[in-house]
């Protein structure tokens, strides 16, 4: 699957890309629109295109597509709000920090001891079967 984590205005994911058990390579899975919102998915890669997609052309007019069944999406727009995309719905999620995918909770743990999240999704990798690869990290508000 995946761990995608958000603290402080930085987005981190895997990028491990497996099939059927077997592993297949690596994609980035954490982007930043050229509106600066910061966009993470959680699940089947194959849906990256499409939202690719919405988050530089379609998104905050009008359905949020469905990204399939599996999947989840983490969006932050600029000025801070966050949602999980699932099923063509969005809801709001507050609080200091999250995280989604099978790597979840050994990422929220390191967050919750203070980790950032970068840190927290590679202390994920280390321990969750599902997730692997190099670390990428994008940033909210950044100058550069």
């Amino acid at each position: 699957m995946t761990t995608i984590a958000y603290r402080d205005g930085v987005m981190a994911g895997d990028s491990r890309v497996t099939y059927d058990g077997s592993l297949q390579g690596l994609v980035t899975k954490v982007f930043k629109s050229s509106r600066g919102d910061l966009v993470g998915l959680c699940g089947d890669t194959s849906a990256l295109p499409t939202l690719k997609v919405w988050a530089e052309e379609k998104h905050c007019r009008g359905k949020i597509p469905d990204f399939g069944e599996d999947n989840s999406v983490i969006w932050v727009q600029p000025d801070g709000t966050a949602y999980i995309l699932e099923h063509g719905t969005a809801c709001e999620i507050q609080g200091p920090f999250f995280a989604v995918g099978s790597g979840h909770a050994f990422a929220k743990g390191a967050m919750a001891a203070g980790c950032d999240a970068e840190t927290a999704v590679s202390i994920a990798v280390t321990f969750d079967a599902h997730s692997g690869g190099p670390v990428k990290a994008v940033v909210l508000n950044a100058t550069t």
